[in-house]
């Protein structure tokens, strides 16, 4: 007995000692790069929000409501500390995965686990919440991943799940749901995990556990506040991303032709293969990495960083499997498998570094003081974000791009719009809309410096040729505006302007 919990004060001490020089080495490193362009978006966003400004009206975003309250800490964090918001928002974010490291270690150390075996998830779970996301720290994606990986840990390891409190397995159900609900899509995570382990076990308990119940009560609950709190969400934002965001993504082909799946792919074979052989652990790692792949899927846009949590999960399994399978394979068989596992997630995102504005460095010349408003019409949330936070701008638009436009003139482009259909009609209200809100924005916020993008083969409009200033000077409220503007500078592929009349 006194042997038993030696060893798991060992296991305390070296993953504390693990955790902090994770924790310390990302709190160095993050703030010395950009954060990424949609979690820029959000600290804006969210600072107006908390401002004042209506969600789904004055701040016009396809994804539901409750990313802003996760970034209000950091925002008000920031003001009360006087702090840059990017910096509170890394601060933050590594904070939390301190928190989910540390619980996501104790559900290893109470699982009975071989001491060497649970450190080495450990280790999986450490490089997963601080180096894994190097390229996309702080995303929505990530979020997920540090919310709710000790719920599906807890899903996974069943002993620990018997020496779990009904409080803990409470705090589990609460703490899952805040990463779980920020996407639907990231329902079929747990989903599959718990079907695949029912299946395995021939019972219905894996549905049936505490946090399941908490997490389920909460999603209810949290439709029920869209209903009540930002019903235009559900009446305009959504009825509207129908009929045009289907323009974004990349090429069909490219959303398949991924090594994340190729890896999957070979780790199925050996884990099906031997799955008599495997624990139930392994197997739900397993049945978590196909959930988030399907996920992925599901969403088909092609991003890299939608397809983050199923790195993750495949880096998981393949760490607890190399105990299932090492008297199954031989020792280059099993170091092929891992070696795969880590070249295909781990190198993958490693390769690409940490995250780097696209624009901050061609644009910010064109800034000469700190809170200029600022302006960048074009369909990528990449072009204005981090720019703008990193001038320290005051961003004049209530969309982070111009996300109705190239889906809605693509459509009516088209040959299914060559008679007027009732879909038609909505696309062309949509387009409508689009330009009577980019205009009411331009006049009430008056731009200091306006980027737009010249490109003759803009992202998501396909073949169909735009032109942003000829669609907006459709208006005669903007062409009046539009005077005041002189053009002082072509960077690439973006034509700048600048406002000559007094605000």
């Amino acid at each position: 007995m006194k042997s038993a919990i030696s060893g798991q004060g060992r296991q305390r001490t070296v993953q504390f000692i693990l955790l902090l020089a994770f924790a310390v080495g990302s709190a160095f490193f993050y703030p010395r790069h950009s954060l990424t362009h949609d979690a820029s978006w959000y600290l804006v966003a969210t600072a107006m929000f908390l401002e004042g400004g209506e969600l789904y009206a004055d701040i016009y975003e396809i994804n539901p409501p409750l990313a802003f309250y996760l970034t209000a800490p950091a925002v008000i964090l920031a003001n009360k500390l006087d702090l840059n918001a990017t910096d509170a928002y890394f601060l933050y974010c590594i904070s939390l995965s301190v928190v989910s490291a540390l619980w996501c270690g104790r559900l290893l150390r109470s699982s009975g686990e071989y001491p060497p075996n649970s450190l080495a998830l450990f280790i999986t779970v450490l490089l997963i919440l601080f180096i894994l996301p190097v390229a996309e720290f702080g995303q929505r994606e990530h979020l997920l991943l540090i919310f709710a990986l000790p719920y599906l840990l807890y899903l996974s390891v069943r002993d620990s799940a018997q020496q779990t409190t009904r409080f803990e397995a409470i705090a589990l159900g609460i703490f899952a749901f805040l990463g779980l609900a920020l996407k639907p899509y990231f329902l079929a995570i747990p989903a599959l995990l718990m079907l695949v382990v029912a299946f395995r076990e021939r019972s219905l308990k894996p549905f049936l556990a505490w946090p399941n119940w908490v997490v389920a009560a909460l999603l209810v609950a949290y439709v029920l506040f869209i209903i009540a709190v930002h019903p235009l969400y559900l009446q305009d934002v959504v009825p509207k991303a129908r009929l045009v965001y289907d323009s974004y993504g990349v090429d069909p082909l490219a959303v398949w032709l991924r090594l994340e799946i190729a890896a999957f792919a070979v780790l199925s074979v050996f884990v099906l293969l031997r799955r008599r052989a495997v624990t139930t652990r392994t197997l739900a790692l397993w049945a978590a990495a196909a959930g988030a792949l399907l996920s992925y899927l599901l969403q088909f846009k092609g991003w890299d960083y939608h397809i983050l949590p199923a790195s993750a999960f495949i880096l998981l399994c393949c760490a607890s499997a190399v105990k299932d399978l090492g008297k199954q394979f031989g020792r280059i068989t099993l170091f092929a498998i891992i070696s795969l596992c880590l070249v295909t997630t781990l190198g993958r995102q490693l390769q690409r570094g940490a995250y780097q504005s696209a624009t901050t460095e061609v644009f910010a010349s064109y800034v000469t003081q700190e809170n200029t408003p600022i302006l960048v019409l074009s369909t990528n949330v990449w072009a204005a974000f981090p720019f703008v936070n990193e001038v320290n701008g005051v961003w004049t638009s209530r969309y982070p791009a111009q996300w109705l436009v190239p889906g809605a003139v693509t459509r009516l482009a088209s040959e299914e719009c060559h008679l007027e259909t009732p879909t038609c009609t909505k696309t062309r209200e949509v387009l409508d809309f689009a330009r009577d809100t980019m205009v009411a924005d331009f006049l009430r916020n008056q731009p200091e410096l306006v980027f737009v993008d010249e490109r003759s083969r803009k992202s998501y409009f396909g073949n169909v040729a735009f032109a942003y200033i000829p669609f907006l000077k459709s208006d005669a409220a903007f062409l009046s505006a539009w005077r005041c503007y002189e053009k002082v500078g072509d960077v690439r592929s973006y034509s700048v302007w600048r406002r000559r009349c007094e605000r």
